[in-house]
């Protein structure tokens, strides 16, 4: 599941996959990166960060184990 939570921010909760962004709109044909990835949960309706994602972790996509996660994603487009 992706939920769009603002520009450039997402909420993802995936398992047993692999997601990679891509700029479209007004960003198509940009080179893009990840600003920061955050793993973590909602509790009593606010995010709680557990730990960040690395490059070694996002380099080539967001690549999701057996084991569940929820990640705050943002991104950035630069040029």
């Amino acid at each position: 599941a992706i939920a769009q939570v603002a520009d450039n921010e997402f909420i993802v909760v995936a398992q047993n996959a692999r997601i990679k962004f891509d700029p479209s709109g007004r960003n198509a044909g940009k080179p893009s990166m990840y600003a920061r990835v955050e793993e973590g949960q909602y509790a009593e309706g606010k995010w709680v960060m557990e730990r960040v994602w690395n490059g070694d972790q996002t380099d080539y996509g967001l690549n999701f184990g057996a084991r569940p996660f929820v990640l705050k994603i943002k991104l950035g487009t630069y040029k």
